[in-house]
């Protein structure tokens, strides 16, 4: 089972947000590192809202 995920992604230089929803095995704690595809960089989960 996936779980579905809405994730706010932006550069650290640019401050450009990209907002999708993703699949993920389970849902990424604080403090973790996520990718959101094999070729893209990580980034370090700050924040989880559950709704």
């Amino acid at each position: 089972m996936t779980m579905k995920v809405f994730s706010h992604t932006r550069s650290p230089k640019q401050r450009d947000w990209l907002n999708e929803k993703r699949e993920f095995a389970r849902i990424p704690a604080v403090g973790e590192y996520v990718a959101i595809s094999s070729d893209s960089p990580w980034f370090k989960v700050e924040l989880v809202v559950h709704t």
